[in-house]
C-alpha cells in the first residue's frame, strides 16, 4: 500500500500492530532520553553543549517524534485519515448530461396541449320558494324535525 493511500481516510495498512509498536517505542524513547537527561544531571555528569544547542536539538527532537505519533496514529487507524473529495463535475457536462432529458421533456409536454377544464357558459340555480318547503315538511315529517321545523 503507498504511502499516500495509507493517509487517506478509511484506508489502514497491512501490519497496524508493528507500527503501534513503533509509536510506544518511540513514546517510551523520547520518556527515557527526557529522564535519563535529569538522572544525569543530577550526579553530575554535563554535556558540553550550549543551552541554545541543546534547546534546538531538543525541539527538534520533539517535533520530530509529534510528527512519527501522528503520522503513526493516522496510518494505523481507519477513522482517521485525510478526506479527498470525489471529482465534481463541471457545469457543462451536468448540462450535457441533462440537456437530452430536458428536450424529451419539452417534447412531450409540447405533443399534448395540456386539457383544461371546458369554460362555464350557463349556471343553474335552483331556489326553493317557502311553499314547496311547507309540501316538503308535509310529505317527510322526520326530515322536517330534523331541520327544526314542526308539522305544518
Amino acid at each position: 500500500m503507498s504511502f499516500l493511500k495509507a493517509m487517506q481516510y478509511g484506508q489502514v495498512i497491512e501490519n497496524p500492530a508493528t507500527y503501534k509498536n513503533l509509536q510506544n517505542s518511540i513514546n517510551l524513547l523520547v520518556a527515557l532520553l527526557s529522564i535519563g537527561g535529569q538522572v544525569l544531571h543530577s550526579y553530575g555528569f554535563t554535556v558540553n553543549l550550549s543551552e541554545a544547542h541543546a534547546v534546538t536539538i531538543a525541539t527538534a527532537l520533539a517535533v520530530s517524534f509529534c510528527a512519527l505519533n501522528a503520522l503513526f496514529t493516522v496510518i494505523t487507524s481507519d477513522d482517521m485519515g485525510i478526506k479527498i473529495r470525489a471529482a465534481q463535475p463541471s457545469p457543462s457536462q451536468v448540462m450535457a448530461e441533462q440537456l437530452p432529458r430536458l428536450i424529451k421533456a419539452l417534447e412531450l409536454m409540447l405533443a399534448q396541449p395540456p386539457a383544461f377544464p371546458a369554460p362555464v357558459t350557463e349556471v343553474k340555480v335552483a331556489v326553493q320558494t317557502a311553499p314547496d318547503v311547507a309540501a316538503q315538511k308535509a310529505q317527510d315529517p322526520a326530515a322536517a324535525a330534523a331541520t327544526g321545523g314542526g308539522a305544518a
